[in-house]
């Protein structure tokens, strides 16, 4: 889509895991509600029309970059626009791990929810986080690797691993995780 200002950049301003809410850049208003759950028809839909307006290499670098954003907003829209390009997953994903610590609540669940849209291929990325120093981000690959269930039992060794672990954040997160690839 074009505006007058060339073409309109969407970006996430309600996060959750039910819903996403865009709206345009250049306009600074809201102009189109695109709703999805985590189901892979949805985004697979926004991702085809998506790559049918642009596909550049320059793209993928810009939302790259806009994933240090000062902006939550900019931050999350960089990391949901990031799943739609999975040939590009050697340099995506790690980058959006390791902000798996972020402080904003949305962001970090915008991180976690785009890494879960690269489905199976996200699973040895954040099999590599558990065994990160930060606390924070061996949680949140925990969330996402519970997000994504069956398809993550190759991490089910690692996770048992985290349940030695002192505290109550990661072993519970981990404990969690392991029961949802169990249970799916």
């Amino acid at each position: 889509m074009y505006g007058p200002k060339g073409p309109l950049y969407p970006t996430v301003i309600g996060l959750n895991r039910k819903m996403e809410i865009m709206k345009y850049l250049n306009f600074g208003i809201l102009v189109l509600s695109f709703s999805f759950s985590s189901n892979a028809s949805s985004l697979d839909e926004y991702c085809t029309k998506y790559k049918e307006k642009r596909f550049f290499e320059s793209e993928v670098a810009k939302y790259n970059s806009q994933l240090l954003d000062k902006d939550v907003n900019v931050r999350g829209s960089a990391a949901l626009n990031l799943s739609c390009f999975p040939e590009h997953i050697e340099t995506s994903i790690p980058r959006m791990i390791n902000l798996f610590n972020e402080p904003n609540g949305e962001a970090r669940a915008s991180m976690q929810d785009s890494v879960a849209n690269f489905k199976e291929k996200s699973v040895p990325y954040l099999i590599d986080a558990l065994s990160n120093k930060d606390k924070d981000i061996r949680r949140s690959a925990c969330v996402t690797l519970r997000q994504l269930g069956p398809i993550a039992k190759s991490a089910i060794p690692a996770l048992t691993e985290l349940l030695k672990e002192p505290g109550y954040d990661v072993s519970m997160s981990a404990q969690r995780a392991i029961k949802s690839i169990e249970r799916k």
